[in-house]
């Protein structure tokens, strides 16, 4: 292992701030599955405003930049940049440490949407390219199909929930039933169930704390009224896995 040089760099003060406000900068860092790359993109679009980021495609790999690049114009994300430098020779030391670099002469940063080729212009097949107004109009029709399909999967997923909250609650219908048919009919039948009441209201939230394990593979919620919840995210995670499945195909 080679020892490490450490070098005595002159900078000034505005240098040295801009390089100190970097330490309170917070990066977090997520591993993305490709089969779920549209949908990680989706999730930062619709969760921040739209001046509040750009999509930095300095460091992917080329065989994923055309897959982003091409995701986020069809999602008219047109805040693309790749850093460029123009120095011939890298010496990759603190000579190309950014205020040893000049802004439009050694370096640039590139907006990869806004060359002569790629502006105002969206890619649909070989040989076919759309304006950015009509794709624009596209993506609204689009978005509101988008929003239909989101509607029409919430909609399965409550019915789904409420037809297993129901099929739940009619599991302890026969047992209430026999319960008001021994009190009604039988003389001590009062006097025979009661030792029992505790047992069946346990086991009646056992069977729901079960069901929520079985559907979630977690510890369930002490709150019984958690399995609606639990079984509408359950449908609404199969659908979406059958979706995602279906367009892998």
């Amino acid at each position: 292992m080679s020892k490490k040089e450490l070098i005595d760099i002159q900078m000034e003060s505005a240098e040295l701030q801009r390089y100190s406000t970097l330490k309170d900068i917070k990066l977090d860092l997520q591993v993305i599955v490709y089969y779920d790359l549209e949908q990680k993109i989706s999730k930062i679009i619709n969760a921040a405003d739209s001046c509040a980021y750009i999509f930095d495609v300095t460091a992917v790999l080329k065989s994923y930049l055309i897959d982003i690049y091409t995701l986020l114009r069809f999602k008219n994300i047109s805040t693309i940049y790749s850093l460029e430098l123009f120095n011939s020779v890298r010496t990759y030391d603190h000579r190309e440490l950014i205020h040893n670099l000049t802004y439009k002469k050694t370096y640039d940063y590139t907006c990869l949407s806004e060359s002569n080729y790629t502006k105002n212009t969206i890619i649909v097949g070989e040989t076919l390219t759309v304006s950015e107004s009509k794709f624009n109009q596209l993506m609204s029709a689009f978005q509101l199909l988008e929003q239909s399909r989101n509607h029409l999967e919430d909609t399965t997923a409550n019915g789904f929930a409420r037809l297993g909250v129901l099929f739940y609650f009619m599991m302890g219908f026969p047992i209430l039933g026999w319960v008001v048919w021994s009190i009604i009919t039988q003389p001590d039948g009062w006097s025979r169930i009661e030792p029992f009441t505790y047992i069946i209201s346990a086991g009646w939230f056992l069977l729901n704390y079960l069901l929520q394990s079985i559907f979630t593979g977690k510890f369930p919620s002490f709150n019984p009224r958690d399995l609606f919840h639990v079984l509408r995210d359950w449908k609404k995670k199969q659908l979406e896995k059958s979706r995602i499945e279906v367009r892998k195909e």
